[in-house]
């Protein structure tokens, strides 16, 4: 995150699905779906302690992230997968409210996306390409901002 900024680009995930439109509509389905419940289970995972499920629950996200090209947001559940699996728990808890912030705002923007008909703010980068941007009250311990 050079700029302290989250993108997603829709015509770049739509190009890495085929061209599919509706596999597409079903992979923002799927996260805006699983995502809010990953998040509630990274929170209790967190707070109880249990490790396993940190690292169960942060790989499912992590794959999710994956399919919406969001590297930075994806490295944070790649490292919070990993304190999971090494019961790092501290690190996990120091991760956790990044990525709940990062992808709550991910959420709200693909919402957004939909309800404007899939125009998000009219925004669209140098080659035309729609984008959408998510600004972060915090950036990830660990991810660079410069």
């Amino acid at each position: 995150m050079t700029d302290g900024t989250q993108r997603w680009n829709r015509a770049g995930i739509l190009e890495n699905l085929g061209g599919d439109e509706t596999l597409l509509e079903a992979v923002l389905d799927i996260f805006l779906e699983s995502a809010p419940e990953h998040l509630a289970a990274l929170r209790t995972a967190i707070g109880t302690a249990d490790a396993p499920t940190i690292e169960k629950t942060a790989h499912s996200l992590k794959g999710e992230l994956g399919y919406l090209e969001v590297p930075e947001l994806f490295q944070m559940a790649r490292e919070l997968e990993e304190s999971g699996r090494n019961g790092s728990l501290e690190n996990a808890a120091r991760f956790f409210p990044s990525v709940e912030i990062l992808v709550s705002g991910l959420m709200a923007s693909i919402r957004r996306y939909r309800a404007i008909g899939g125009a998000p703010d009219g925004a669209k980068n140098g080659d035309g390409r729609m984008i959408d941007t998510i600004e972060p009250s915090i950036v990830s311990p660990g991810v660079r901002s410069s």
